[in-house]
């Protein structure tokens, strides 16, 4: 099992967007979603949508919290777990959160259940 992580990035003055990072060999697959988003999944506990892909983010934030290089605000770590790839869909799960992620060609869709509170900082 790969590890997955679930960051709340800081850009500005209450703002903020979740980045959900997969672990791949090299560097971590990534995907982001968006603070309007973000605010409903953790006001109903579920949310079903699609996600941006960013480019690959380094192994190191599978572990890191702190600012972010060229001064674009900081991340807080929410959720950590495990995570498998299984032909196109990846699975995780962590203490707080558990879904799915469907890659496709063009977009990608996220499922995102909360077994307890995510607070964004």
């Amino acid at each position: 099992m790969n590890r997955f992580v679930l960051l709340c990035h800081h850009t500005a003055k209450d703002q903020f967007h979740w980045d959900f990072l997969f672990e791949g060999p090299n560097a971590c697959k990534t995907f982001s979603v968006t603070q309007k988003l973000a605010e409903k999944a953790q006001r109903t506990g579920t949310l079903e949508c699609t996600v941006t892909p960013l480019t690959d983010h380094r192994l190191a934030y599978l572990d890191y919290e702190g600012p972010v290089s060229d001064n674009r605000g900081f991340v807080e770590r929410l959720d950590f777990g495990t995570c498998q790839t299984i032909g196109k869909t990846i699975h995780y799960q962590g203490q707080l959160c558990s879904g799915t992620i469907n890659l496709r060609d063009d977009f990608s869709v996220m499922k995102f259940f909360m077994t307890q509170a995510v607070n964004d900082g």
